[in-house]
């Protein structure tokens, strides 16, 4: 190849080309090769390649291959350019011999940093893919084992309720305790999916944290005495009015996801601390227990979603690994912070969380104390067509004091309103043919449902859920399961 043509292909490649002598100096270098590491001829030409690789041991390998006249095809390296970068590069290498003679050698170089950079990211990603679809496994396992344990206890007690009138009541609070269970691992996915999603909307005002940890304890107290597990719960006298500005029913569901981690974790006879304190601008909360500890690698993973580390057999059951995700998302909606601490395995556990306290006030308006009220008998329709659940609704209206229709689909929805008047109606969304939407539509259209109260049933709680029943034509929105108190509030409302 002439000389003239050699030189229009080295200035029409877009890759460097660099010649080195025998001894690895820098004979010759394209302006591509130049620009590419963005060093002037001078900074390069005339010197010691091995100056220019990270580390220079690396130019010392491709070196030696070429003193054994290997072909050196996509040997990677790493360039420093002038500027501190380093480029990631692929060299093609042609060692030039004249007998027994090295000449010189030409270096073909590519620059894969864009590449490579890709390829580690593509790897990353895949590599969480593998981790994620692990976790998933591992989780609908651990789903299927959180299920099946309290059903089963559900379905024996009720069996023992049946047959044996001595164990009846006790039975009956083992077959509850546990199917609130069930509903707290529903209404766990249901609310890490909307924490996620950024769709839980927080409903704020001034409370009392004192308040909101009396309540709690009060609601959990069954939990830890199952356990036999001593509670303690100190306010410091700074903390007794400190007010923040929360919403008060996720507030209460924090702190009960913190209980419930703690007294799954500790052992019979362990402790449980709950403390709270309070600064000019911030108030405090932690819960301490005595129970198994956390692993120095587990800890910084604990609000991981679906996380769950390997301990023990609890006495209560292990969790899915998603009320603690559910923690942080809402102390991180409040404007808070919590953090995990543990000294190892066997040194128990602390939550603590700080939140934004509200500034003190010269006078504190006590809230009303709660009355009971005798609800007068009401005609109430249920529209479910599953039939335990319409008939367990069925009974508590009679418990209640209250008449209760029961129907199966829409039309006969439609049909009980238009022959007789209701005071409330209970009306499942999952109907067969026409949905509860369309149900609560056709019976607001009827002459003599003007007075009717329309309530959704359904296990579908998001906000966009609860506009489209009250678009529809529904008074109230009811999230299955509905408690007793809840279904009991709807109650007082109506006429």
């Amino acid at each position: 190849m002439r000389e003239s043509e050699l030189s229009r292909l080295i200035e029409s490649r877009v890759e460097g080309l660099h010649q080195l002598g025998p001894d690895g100096t820098i004979l010759w270098a394209s302006q591509d090769q130049l620009r590419l590491l963005g060093y002037r001829s001078d900074e390069f030409v005339g010197h010691d390649a091995s100056k220019f690789y990270v580390p220079p041991e690396r130019f010392g390998e491709l070196w030696q291959k070429v003193m054994l006249n290997e072909d050196v095809d996509d040997f990677q390296a790493l360039l420093r350019c002038k500027d501190g970068s380093v480029k990631r590069v692929v060299i093609h290498l042609i060692g030039l011999w004249q007998g027994e003679q090295f000449l010189s050698a030409r270096c073909f170089i590519r620059d894969v940093s864009d590449f490579m950079k890709m390829a580690d990211e593509l790897d990353l990603r895949l590599c969480q893919i593998q981790n994620a679809e692990l976790r998933k496994n591992e989780f609908l396992a651990m789903l299927a084992h959180e299920l099946n344990n309290p059903l089963s206890a559900v379905l024996h007690s009720i069996t023992t309720a049946q047959v044996d009138e001595t164990h009846r009541e006790q039975a009956l609070n083992i077959a509850r305790r546990q199917a609130e269970h069930l509903a707290r691992i529903v209404n766990d996915l249901l609310e890490v999916g909307r924490a996620t999603q950024g769709s839980i909307s927080l409903r704020k005002q001034s409370v009392f944290i004192r308040s909101i940890v009396e309540q709690v304890v009060e609601e959990g107290d069954w939990l830890l005495k199952s356990g036999r597990r001593q509670l303690t719960v100190s306010i410091s006298p700074a903390a007794e009015t400190a007010q923040i500005f929360a919403d008060p029913l996720r507030m209460r569901q924090v702190i009960t996801n913190l209980l419930h981690n703690a007294a799954q974790f500790t052992p019979a006879d362990g402790s449980i601390k709950v403390v709270v304190d309070c600064t000019d601008d911030q108030v405090m909360l932690r819960v301490v227990d005595s129970g198994i500890g956390i692993a120095p690698d587990t800890l910084p993973h604990v609000f991981d979603l679906f996380m769950q580390a390997e301990h023990p057999v609890s006495s209560l059951s292990g969790g899915l690994g998603i009320g603690l995700t559910l923690v942080k998302r809402l102390i991180d909606l409040h404007g808070g912070s919590v953090e995990a601490r543990s000294a190892g395995l066997g040194m128990g556990c602390e939550f603590a969380i700080c939140l934004p306290a509200l500034p003190r006030a010269t006078t504190f308006v006590q809230s009303p104390e709660r009355t009971t009220q005798t609800l007068a008998s009401l005609r109430v329709l249920i529209v479910e067509d599953n039939d335990d659940a319409a008939e367990a609704l069925r009974l508590l209206m009679e418990l209640f004091g209250h008449v209760a229709t029961v129907v199966a689909n829409g039309p006969a929805a439609i049909d009980a309103v238009q022959n007789r008047e209701y005071n409330a109606a209970l009306v499942d969304i999952g109907l067969p043919g026409i949905d509860g939407y369309e149900v609560a539509r056709q019976i607001r259209r009827l002459p003599n449902a003007g007075t009717i109260v329309l309530a959704a049933l359904t296990g579908y709680g998001q906000d966009t859920d609860k506009r489209r029943a009250i678009a529809a034509g529904f008074d109230e929105h009811l999230t299955k399961p509905v408690t007793l108190e809840r279904l009991q509030a709807f109650l007082s409302r109506v006429d």
